[in-house]
């Protein structure tokens, strides 16, 4: 989408990117090279990097092959990447038109046979919803594939279709950091030796984690072929991690409230050098927005919002005419609360107050923490008042 000055808006849709689950898009300093959220169950990490900066209508796409360091503590991994394709929309949109479909991409088979690969990735909700498929590529379809068939062709090539629930992404421009939530590690994270690949081997902890991915220049995909960004991430690692209960507490709540459970929004601010983290959890009877300075390692619960209800448009906002903000709303509150049991309080109160104030389900609300300096400002005006009382000790 582009907005104008005059707040007029044009919407492209652009088919260079690649088709997945997108929950979101994170844009690196040089303006080219973006990373996707994929959201689902047995899931994958993209890269796409443009042609050109600030131009999303032709490029080349990647996905991660992760290889696992540690299972400690969330786990740890390197990353290599395997190259898509390269396509513009143009090329692609024409594809489209011409009545393409499934069948026209790939044979397939209901059991494993000679020339075909077994995958298993997100196919929604349909009939192959959890299933291995095993596939083979017609010849000539690689770029319809790539970019229509994203997953199941990376699948193909070797790419890890394991991760669960990717949701929000940041990045830390300073650092080179790429920060990715996934709200529940489980289901393809966990050690399965029957899936068609077994890359991440985690133990289940369904309240989820922060991860970190670290940006160097000079990367190669598997094949050897030099990858054109200085943004690649070729590690990750958990950052932080949820903690599950063996049971729930006595206001129902099935994690740790002094951890990040489900995290899903994720926003960084470079004035503050802090991720704020906003939960959309099963885990938490009241989400919470987060704060998590990278150097002090603090982490920080700054807000919660009615039970049931999701954290989102998490939105770190610096200086704004020498101010900081921090964006957050919440959606549909009152939602699923039957599935928590708390003792110290009767659940049907707490949603007969929900209701009577916003109707379950029927309302949200958008908001924002107000007040914060500009760090970059109050820098300035300490080194002035540093400057003067030197002066004033050499009189």
């Amino acid at each position: 989408m582009m907005v104008s000055a005059d707040g007029m808006t044009r919407v492209v849709k652009h088919y260079s990117t690649g088709r997945r689950s997108n929950e979101m898009m994170i844009v690196m300093p040089d303006e080219r090279t973006a990373y996707f959220g994929d959201d689902g169950e047995y899931t994958m990490l993209f890269m796409y990097i443009a042609d050109k900066p600030r131009d999303l209508s032709a490029g080349t796409l990647y996905a991660a092959k992760f290889t696992q360091t540690s299972a400690e503590n969330g786990g740890a991994g390197n990353l290599e990447w395997i190259k898509l394709g390269h396509a513009t929309d143009k090329e692609i949109k024409r594809i489209i038109d011409k009545g393409i479909t499934f069948s026209d991409i790939f044979e397939v088979s209901n059991e494993p046979k000679e020339g075909f690969t077994a995958v298993k990735q997100y196919s929604g909700q349909g009939t192959n919803y959890g299933k291995i498929e095993y596939l083979k590529l017609k010849p000539g379809m690689e770029k319809a594939a790539a970019f229509l068939e994203t997953r199941r062709y990376a699948a193909m090539l070797g790419a890890t279709s394991e991760f669960n629930k990717m949701e929000g992404l940041a990045v830390n421009a300073k650092d080179k950091k790429v920060y990715v939530a996934i709200s529940d590690i489980s289901k393809g994270m966990e050690k399965n030796d029957q899936d068609p690949t077994d890359h991440i081997q985690l133990p289940k902890v369904k309240a989820g984690a922060v991860y970190e991915l670290n940006l160097k220049p000079g990367q190669k995909t598997i094949a050897g072929e030099s990858i054109n960004s200085r943004y690649v991430a070729a590690s990750m690692k958990a950052l932080l991690v949820g903690e599950d209960l063996a049971q729930p507490d006595a206001y129902g709540n099935k994690a740790n409230v002094n951890k990040i459970a489900g995290p899903d929004n994720l926003s960084f601010s470079e004035d503050y050098r802090t991720l704020f983290i906003g939960e959309d959890s099963s885990q938490h009877i009241n989400n919470f927005v987060w704060a998590y300075n990278v150097d002090t390692k603090k982490l920080s619960r700054i807000l919660s919002v009615p039970a049931g209800a999701e954290a989102t448009g998490l939105q770190a906002a610096d200086n704004r005419n020498g101010f900081s903000y921090v964006m957050s709303n919440f959606q549909h509150p009152g939602d699923e609360l039957d599935n928590f049991a708390p003792t110290v309080v009767n659940i049907d109160d707490v949603k007969k107050a929900i209701d009577a104030t916003y109707g379950i389900d029927q309302a949200g609300a958008v908001g924002y923490i107000q007040g914060l300096p500009n760090i970059e400002k109050l820098q300035k005006e300490l080194k002035k008042q540093q400057k003067a009382q030197q002066s004033k000790k050499k009189k």
